[in-house]
């Protein structure tokens, strides 16, 4: 039996979780409102590559809620500069 190791940490990925969880997770992560084109191309790829299972359940979660916490910081920037 093959051990698939996550791309980015390089740990062993979990069996535990089974597929209609993992989907359910990416529709739960994807639903979130973000405004920028290219953070949401860059979940999407990150949701393929958890699908796909090149990287762990952890490594997911931590980059989608970081690219929600920059595009959120980055609307409030853009808010701010227009109301100056």
């Amino acid at each position: 039996m093959k051990v698939e190791v996550c791309s980015i940490c390089n740990d062993k990925i979990s069996p535990i979780v089974n597929s209609s969880a993992s989907r359910e997770l990416q529709k739960i992560l994807e639903s979130l409102p973000i405004l920028k084109k290219k953070e949401l191309h860059q979940i999407k790829i990150l949701s393929s590559k958890f699908a796909n299972k090149k990287i762990c359940i952890d490594c997911y979660i931590q980059k989608v809620v970081y690219l929600k916490a920059i595009t959120k910081i980055e609307t409030i920037n853009e808010i701010e500069k227009k109301l100056k």
